[in-house]
């Protein structure tokens, strides 16, 4: 025997509302499924090119060496670096590991009492010179020389202070740097000149500390000297794209 259904009331037209959006909102996401499927992908990472002509760089070490003088107003003396790398300067290129030597000297001015000077620290850094912004002022590598145990290094006319700036050629930070803008992609000389990567900025910075004649006390004065090299054009690839003119990954 089939018991006859009994509402147990009127159905709230608020529920009746409620069920019939919740019908029509099932119905309308399974037409959009069916009808559509979109995919979310992260975007083609592209192989920087920069077809830009690289600007005119000066080559400051093109004879392999070079000699500068700093001249430090109110003091009685002059400081002379002497810059050098004991390789073809020809063959100068960014993802080459490579090294710069220097020896400070202290000249003194005619006619007065040399001060006690020290080479309280120096600083050398090597920069890219890129067209691509990203790339332009990066630190390829910095390196410190400074005494812990005494205040400086004697430096005078028979003393010269010495030392060499190495430059690793894909150096960590240059690797990471590549890494965030151009993830998965080669990295190696062709690649950075393609990437408008043209020179090297080099950059010393010396602390000097100073005690004139008949002083007890020292004051402290900053030099800092900079040298341009550019790279040695390497054959770029032509690069690949992807039919529609843009650049493709290439491996």
């Amino acid at each position: 025997m089939v018991t006859p259904w009994r509402s147990a009331g009127p159905v709230p037209l608020a529920a009746v509302l409620m069920a019939a959006a919740l019908l029509t909102g099932c119905t309308s996401a399974r037409q959009e499924a069916a009808g559509t499927t979109t995919v979310t992908a992260d975007p083609a990472v592209t192989a920087p090119v920069v077809s830009d002509p690289w600007p005119e760089t000066t080559n400051d070490l093109a004879s392999g060496s070079l000699h500068r003088e700093i001249k430090l107003p109110g003091e009685d003396f002059t400081i002379t670096v002497d810059y050098w790398v004991d390789f073809d300067i020809t063959t100068w290129q960014t993802a080459l590991p490579k090294k710069v030597n220097y020896s400070v000297h202290l000249e003194p001015v005619k006619d007065t009492t040399t001060p006690t000077v020290l080479v309280g620290s120096m600083t050398g850094t090597a920069s890219l010179m890129s067209l691509t912004p990203w790339l332009d002022g990066l630190p390829q590598n910095s390196a410190t020389d400074q005494p812990a145990a005494l205040p400086g290094y004697t430096v005078n006319k028979g003393y010269p202070y010495e030392g060499h700036l190495t430059i690793d050629g894909i150096s960590t930070s240059l690797a990471q740097r590549w890494n965030q803008f151009a993830p998965g992609l080669s990295l190696d000389e062709a690649a950075l000149q393609t990437a408008g990567v043209h020179g090297t900025r080099l950059t010393f910075d010396i602390g000097l500390l100073v005690k004139s004649a008949g002083e007890s006390n020292w004051h402290r004065r900053a030099v800092s000297d900079v040298l341009t090299v550019p790279v040695t054009p390497v054959e770029k690839a032509t690069p690949v794209t992807d039919g529609s003119g843009t650049a493709a990954p290439t491996s």
